[in-house]
């Protein structure tokens, strides 16, 4: 089983490159972080479901991530676990000016994909890849809760 950190610690880092988009956020996070597995998010996201960062810590366990996988074949790299070995894969995408989240995921030799059929049975409504980005977003995001509550 992975070793996390306890939910009361929370460290603050920052980005260090300009222009880098949220693949330097990742790396800073990574560089900071006192574990070997850390769960990264976008801070659109504020459903997170704890049970699906627990499957994926879970999926992570001896691999180097776990990343959730959609039946489209996309994915999710903004709501995965990664290793500390992600740090010199972006160190090297960043080498050869490359700023894409999945450039340096690819190059790590095992990755876990989990199906979004998998992360289903914990989260039904997937409300936990929900982006809130625009007061139309909040609006949506609010009128499908009351009427959850409603059923």
């Amino acid at each position: 089983m992975l070793e996390k950190l306890p939910a009361r610690e929370i460290r603050f880092c920052f980005d260090t490159l300009e222009d880098a988009g949220p693949l330097d956020g990742i790396r800073a996070g990574l560089l900071e972080s006192k574990s070997e597995y850390s769960f990264v998010c976008a801070g659109d996201m504020p459903f997170v479901n704890f049970r699906v960062v627990d499957l994926l810590f879970e999926k992570a366990d001896r691999h180097d991530a776990a990343l959730p996988r959609w039946e489209d074949r996309k994915f999710e790299p903004l709501h995965a676990v990664y290793s500390k070995k992600l740090i010199p894969e972006i160190e090297k995408a960043f080498e050869k000016g490359r700023c894409s989240v999945l450039t340096p995921v690819f190059e790590m030799q095992d990755v876990i994909f989990v199906e979004i059929a998998e992360i289903k049975e914990l989260d039904p409504e997937l409300r936990t890849f929900a982006n809130i980005n625009t007061v139309e977003d909040i609006e949506r995001m609010i009128g499908s809760v009351v009427e959850n509550e409603r059923l």
